[in-house]
Order: structure tokens, then C-alpha cells, then sequence
């Protein structure tokens, strides 16, 4: 008889004990026990990795979310049934970065009423104070600023917005520009010479404007000719103090019987200008001579042309045309013994102006108004 030997095999036991630790946002370690040599392993049921150890690291995971992990033992010609474990990643965490603040903030291209506010940053959004007033939004690292007080402090504040952030307000000052001072020429009158005697006579003015200059001359040139200026008057230049808008100068020594003439003048940093010239004529030898040119102008207001005629002019003369400023617009000759002079108004503005006949000893002045 034969006796028949069967060979028994050893079961293939499923690992045991498996987990998954030291579980971050991206990663896991799956561990388990068994007694095989080769293991298959998958993970959300995909393709079967085989491994020859009883871990497996995991990396590059998804935060946040659930995996299946799937274990079984392969012994020789076997394989156990699959075990299973369950883990889920852990949230991400965000770390804040730091709202970095503004840097290098300045203001550039100051005026009297504006300025380029400037500065760096990392940030897409600032807010932006103009002394300590509204915060403004801005996705831009300039704010152009219009519509300021000349010779003004101000403030800027800015600071940056990350998401659910803000950073420090870094702060600049600075101070618009004062406008500049504009000189232009100052305005004078003249009056009437008072106490007019032998040799003396007191000069008279008014200061109209001084032009925005606070250095300034007033006083008077006094000539022995009607046309002169503060440098050709050949007689004195003579300064005077202001007192108020008024200013006078007695001037002495001078010759008994001569007529002389006079205008006030201002000079500032923009030039000289003068008041209308005035006469008079001391008393002594020529005391026949003062008055002897009188004249009428008419119509006067005028429009067009008007006629001034003339009294008593026994020698050759100048007619001077000039304006209430006593800037002189025309001069022109005429010969002793004339009586009728003609004077075309169609091209002067409306105003008041002076006429005056001027000869070497004398001046008789009108007043004409152009209409």
C-alpha cells in the first residue's frame, strides 16, 4: 500500500495595525505590522506600489484633504486581503506676511500751489492723509497735489494696505512756495506849489501806490523848462519824506521872477514814474510874465476832436499832451501868435488828460476829458 503526504499551506496573513501619523498639510507616515517579506501598497486606489518595508512616507499631498490607504502581504504564491485606513491633511496654515510700510516718501516739484508726492512699496493699495483730513484710496505710489495755499505747512501721511493689513503711516512735511513779490512802477500826483515867494516855494504830492515795493524814493524834480525828466532836470532833484500819502520840499535860493516847473516822481525797483507837471513863477522881475497865456479847450467832454484857443502866446511854444500819470503821449511846436489848436481824440481811451502850452518862461495847463 502507498501512503499519500499533502503539503499544508501557511495562510497568508493581512497586515495589522495600520495607521497613518505625523500628518501635516502635505504629508503623512503610513505604518503596520505583519510577517511578509513583499507588501502592495496604494493609495486612493491607484496603481499597487510594492515594498519591501512595513512604512511608507507620503509627500506632496494636498492640504486639507481625505486619502484611503490600502496594505496587503504577499507571501510567495498569495496574497492576503487588502487593509484599509482612512486620514485627512491638515489645514493649510498662512502665515501673515508683514505689511511692509511706505519708504522714501518726499514731496518734489513744490510751487506756490502744488506738489508731486512720491514714495516706494511694495504693497497695490495705500492710503493716503493730507494734514491728518480723509484717508484717500490710492493703487498708485504718486499723488499729484493742486489747488494749495502759497507759503503753507503741510502733512502727508501714508501707509499700506496687504489684504487684511496696514502698515505703520510714515509722515513728510514741506512748505509751498511764498509767491514772488511782482514791482511794478509806482503812481504820484502833483499839486500846486504853495507859498510861493521871492525865492522859495513849497512843492507838493501825493503818493498814489507804491507798486508792491517797500524800497522807494519820493520827491519832486524842479527845472527852468517844461520838458525834463528826473535826470535831465537841470535845476534840483530833491527827495522828500512821506508822511502818510502826502510829501512836500521847500527849495530856497532860487531866482527872483523865473517861472519854474516841477512834477512829482516815485522810483522803486521797477523804474521812475511822475505826477503831472505844475508851475510857478516867483515874484519879483518877472512877475509880468506869469499868467499872460490863458486858453480854453472845447467841447470838452469830447469825442472826436476838440479845439483849444489860445490867449496871449507872444512866443514860440510846445502843446504837451499827457496822462493823468504824467506819462506824455505827444508833444508837438507851434509858432507866437497862434490861436486855435486842434486835438484828435478818436484814438485816446476815455479818461481824463492834461494839455499844457509850454514856452521857456511859462505853462498854462487844461484838463480834457475824452469821452
Amino acid at each position: 500500500s502507498f501512503i499519500t503526504l499533502e503539503a499544508t499551506t501557511e495562510p497568508c496573513d493581512a497586515p495589522t495595525a495600520l495607521s497613518a501619523n505625523n500628518i501635516t498639510e502635505t504629508s503623512a507616515e503610513i505604518t503596520w505590522n505583519g510577517t511578509a517579506t513583499t507588501y502592495e501598497f496604494k493609495l486612493n486606489g491607484g496603481e499597487a506600489e510594492t515594498l519591501t518595508t512595513t512604512t511608507k512616507s507620503l509627500t506632496g499631498l494636498t492640504a486639507n484633504t481625505a486619502y484611503t490607504v490600502e496594505v496587503r502581504a504577499i507571501c510567495e504564491d498569495q496574497t492576503s486581503d487588502w487593509v484599509t485606513t482612512n486620514f485627512t491633511t491638515l489645514e493649510e496654515v498662512v502665515t501673515p506676511q508683514p505689511c511692509d510700510a511706505p519708504t522714501n516718501l518726499s514731496a518734489s516739484n513744490i510751487t506756490e500751489t502744488s506738489a508731486e508726492i512720491t514714495w516706494n512699496g511694495t504693497a497695490t493699495t495705500y492710503e493716503f492723509k493730507l494734514n491728518g483730513g480723509e484717508a484717500e484710496t490710492l493703487t498708485t505710489t504718486t499723488k499729484t497735489l493742486t489747488g494749495l495755499t502759497e507759503n503753507t505747512a503741510y502733512t502727508v501721511e501714508v501707509r499700506s494696505i496687504c489684504e487684511d493689513q496696514t502698515s505703520d503711516w510714515v509722515t513728510t512735511n514741506f512748505t509751498t512756495i511764498a509767491a514772488p513779490i511782482v514791482i511794478v512802477l509806482g503812481e504820484v500826483t502833483t499839486s500846486p506849489a504853495t507859498e510861493v515867494g521871492n525865492t522859495s516855494a513849497t512843492l507838493n504830492g501825493a503818493l498814489v501806490s507804491a507798486g508792491e515795493s517797500e524800497n522807494f524814493t519820493v520827491g519832486f524834480a524842479l527845472a527852468t523848462v517844461a520838458d525834463f525828466t528826473l535826470e535831465t532836470a537841470a535845476v534840483q532833484n530833491i527827495t522828500s519824506t512821506l508822511s502818510e500819502s502826502a510829501f512836500t520840499a521847500t527849495v530856497n535860493d532860487l531866482a527872483e521872477g523865473q517861472t519854474y516847473f516841477f512834477r512829482a516822481y516815485i522810483t522803486n525797483e521797477a523804474g521812475t514814474a511822475y505826477g503831472s507837471v505844475e508851475t510857478f513863477t516867483l515874484s519879483g522881475l518877472n512877475d509880468a510874465i506869469a499868467g499872460t497865456i490863458s486858453a480854453t479847450i472845447y467841447p470838452n467832454p469830447a469825442q472826436d476832436n476838440a479845439t483849444m484857443e489860445i490867449v496871449g502866446l507872444d512866443q514860440d511854444a510846445k502843446i504837451v499832451i499827457s496822462d493823468l500819470q504824467g506819462r506824455i503821449l505827444s508833444q508837438e511846436a507851434i509858432s507866437a501868435g497862434e490861436t486855435h489848436y486842434t486835438i484828435n481824440v478818436s484814438n485816446m481811451a476815455s479818461g481824463v488828460y492834461y494839455i499844457r502850452i509850454v514856452t521857456d518862461k511859462a505853462v498854462s495847463t487844461q484838463k480834457l476829458i475824452v469821452e
